[in-house]
């Protein structure tokens, strides 16, 4: 995923599913600079940072 996406999503009202590593996550924050996101684990409620590159909205890629 790029940032510009990624960032869409974030403030969309839409219940879109966004997966790290097969993970269901929910982003909290873009950092553009970095080109980092912001994760909420959604099992575990763990909060993480990751590269954009690394998250993705369909099961089982990587």
């Amino acid at each position: 995923m790029d940032i510009k996406t990624a960032k869409k999503m974030m403030e969309s009202k839409s219940n879109t599913s966004i997966y790290y590593k097969n993970t269901p996550v929910c982003i909290k924050g873009v950092d553009k600079e970095k080109g980092t996101v912001s994760l909420k684990n959604l099992n575990t409620d763990k909060d993480f940072v990751v590269s954009v590159k690394t998250i993705n909205t369909r099961y089982g890629m990587k």
